[in-house]
């Protein structure tokens, strides 16, 4: 009777959230694309010419401010920035973030990959145009306010019947009872580790922008500097050459 009654209790604890472990996707955790969907978009990204980049930031505000606090939202952005010298702008972009409270994830010769907190996304923004030119952008914004809820739910779900599960296991009679016990319980210690891991990265892309960036070193007279150049280097051509 009482290996009954305990085989009873453990199948009313795993039917009482199976659907939260066997409904689990396994989402990645190492890029925002790999577990946002495109579904969740406010907006459409944008890819213009210099001449006339996407004014978002003017146009619309409410994308990227998201006054609503009840609600969550991850912010994204590749951008093609146009700068005078590479190296001062790389300065420019690490000095930035780090008086603002963010950090650079990525750094290469021609391609910076930006953190800032999400409240500092528009004033980035504006912070990039004053760095150089923008010419190609892309900016989403993503609600994840159900997807962070319901990874919450999984996971107090599966925490509740780790616990029961854990009670079970000193009340099995059998050496039987209690390996299928713990079998049970490993499996779904494992699922709350990873839908731990999603929770905390999810959580770090609201919590954090994140912007992409291309850089490209332009001539310097597109951005309104002058030349100087010796008298004798003008009777080689170099100034017909330069123009």
């Amino acid at each position: 009777m009482t290996r009954l009654f305990l085989w009873f209790s453990l199948a009313c604890c795993v039917l009482a959230v199976t659907g939260c472990y066997s409904t689990y996707d396994g989402i990645s955790i190492s890029d925002h694309d790999q577990f946002l969907s495109p579904s969740h978009a406010i907006g459409r990204p944008s890819t213009q010419a210099a001449e006339e980049p996407r004014a978002t930031t003017e146009t619309e505000p409410d994308s990227l401010s998201m006054g609503d606090p009840t609600r969550s939202y991850v912010k994204v952005a590749t951008i093609h920035l146009d700068v005078p010298l590479l190296e001062t702008a790389r300065r420019q972009l690490q000095a930035w973030a780090k008086t603002n409270g963010g950090y650079i994830e990525a750094l290469q010769n021609r391609s910076v990959v930006l953190r800032v907190p999400s409240a500092k996304f528009s004033e980035t923004l504006t912070e990039l145009k004053r760095i150089g030119t923008i010419t190609e952008q892309d900016i989403r914004i993503l609600d994840v306010t159900e997807q962070m809820r319901d990874t919450d739910m999984k996971l107090k779900n599966l925490i509740t019947l780790r616990d029961r599960l854990q009670t079970l296991v000193g009340k099995t009679s059998t050496v039987k009872e209690i390996l299928d016990v713990e079998r049970e319980l490993n499996r779904v210690q494992t699922e709350i580790d990873k839908i731990t891991a999603t929770q905390k990265a999810l959580g770090k892309q609201v919590r954090y922008a994140k912007l992409t960036l291309q850089l490209r070193q332009q001539h310097p007279r597109a951005f309104g500097q002058t030349l100087t150049i010796a008298p004798w280097l003008k009777h080689l051509g170099l100034v017909e050459l330069m123009n």
